[in-house]
């Protein structure tokens, strides 16, 4: 057997678009580490805009791709236990999951809003005072 001396286009396509995937993904999982050196409040605006679009992808990725098989799981789950239930119990459970995630998230930020308020009253001289307001 020879050696293949010529790549079809092919596999230059999946090899081109490899390395354009390995580098963005460096870039971007690299930027805040250069934006929390250099932050200035538009910085860390941007940076935070960032976690809303990785939050948007990973929420695109359960929808789509996990939604459809957890349907069909639940639906020969019915089909097997000769369960007559019509309710789409498992979009149900989707969106509570959801809404817990939100909900715990969204607490989560105001006790850091509080937290951040308490830090930024105190002095350089006595320290911060850390409690929850």
């Amino acid at each position: 057997m020879g050696a293949v001396t010529w790549l079809s286009s092919t596999s230059i396509f999946k090899i081109v678009a490899l390395v354009c995937i390995l580098a963005l993904s460096l870039v971007t999982g690299l930027m805040p580490l250069k934006v929390n050196v250099t932050a200035t409040a538009k910085r860390r605006r941007l940076l935070g805009h960032f976690s809303y679009f990785s939050a948007g992808v990973f929420l695109g990725a359960g929808l789509l791709h996990m939604m459809p098989d957890a349907v069909d799981d639940y639906n020969t789950y019915l089909t097997l236990s000769h369960s007559k239930a019509t309710y789409p119990t498992a979009y149900l459970v989707a969106a509570l999951g959801f809404v817990l995630v939100w909900s715990i998230g969204d607490d989560s930020d105001s006790d850091q809003a509080r937290m951040l308020a308490v830090a930024s009253v105190s002095s350089e001289r006595e320290g911060a005072a850390i409690c929850y307001v």
